[in-house]
């Protein structure tokens, strides 16, 4: 999955009623994530050491303006980089991207 660190100041929900069809899950020691009551699919990732961020799931999200290419991208987020790489599948290849790699998700 690819996910962007955003400050919460500048994420916002487009849901009217987001109380109704999300919850805020502790889903491992040092995280939590928004999960949708519907369908059970997840949204974010809050992780604990880094309580100004959100992590949403970039599949999940509806905006437009969301810069195109890389470079772009990484003036617009607090941060780009591969994560969980120590994880990968053997399959996976990372692009030669020049992106920083961490081992783990923080």
């Amino acid at each position: 999955m690819t996910w962007l660190p955003i400050d919460k100041n500048s994420f916002v929900w487009k849901q009217q009623s987001t109380e109704e069809s999300v919850n805020l899950v502790r889903t491992t020691p040092f995280g939590s994530r928004h999960i949708c009551k519907h369908c059970r699919g997840v949204l974010t990732i809050v992780y604990d050491s880094q309580p100004d961020l959100i992590w949403p799931c970039a599949g999940s999200l509806d905006d437009t303006s969301l810069p195109k290419s890389t470079k772009e991208m990484g003036s617009y987020l607090n941060r780009v980089c591969h994560i969980c790489c120590r994880d990968k599948p053997s399959w996976l290849q990372l692009p030669d991207d020049e992106m920083e790699r961490l081992d783990n998700a923080c």
